[in-house]
């Protein structure tokens, strides 16, 4: 009984590791082009673009910041995205989007990963 109580307590545990997002389906379409600006902790800030293309929770497009750009996938939930977002230049590191949607504003963060010299930032745009 013990072990099993342990192994529920565990799961819910894992459950709540994916950033805080919110459940359920999302309310809004996040389809279309946001702009703005992604302001990183090893460079200036610089423009970014979004577009993206919504099918029920799932996300797909692509963005642009800077001189860089490439394709990204991800899901929605409730207002919340959570994006992978892989650099057309295979020398730069794919990184993470996390981000909250507001009416027509998005602000969110994005890290590295399968990274020697990784970076994180944020970032504001507004659907256009």
């Amino acid at each position: 009984m013990r072990k099993s109580i342990a192994c529920l307590f565990l799961l819910a545990l894992t459950a709540g590791c994916g950033g805080g997002s919110p459940s359920g389906p999302s309310a809004t379409d996040f389809s279309g082009t946001w702009s703005g600006t992604a302001t990183s902790n090893l460079a200036p800030s610089a423009p970014a673009r979004i577009t993206l293309t919504q099918s029920g929770n799932s996300l797909t497009g692509s963005w642009s910041a800077g001189v860089n750009g490439g394709p990204l996938t991800g899901t929605v939930s409730g207002n919340y995205i959570a994006a992978t977002v892989t650099p057309s230049d295979p020398t730069t590191c794919p990184f993470t989007m996390n981000a909250t949607v507001s009416g027509n504003r998005m602000t969110g963060t994005y890290t590295t990963f399968n990274c020697t010299a990784g970076f994180s930032g944020t970032i504001e745009a507004s659907k256009q």
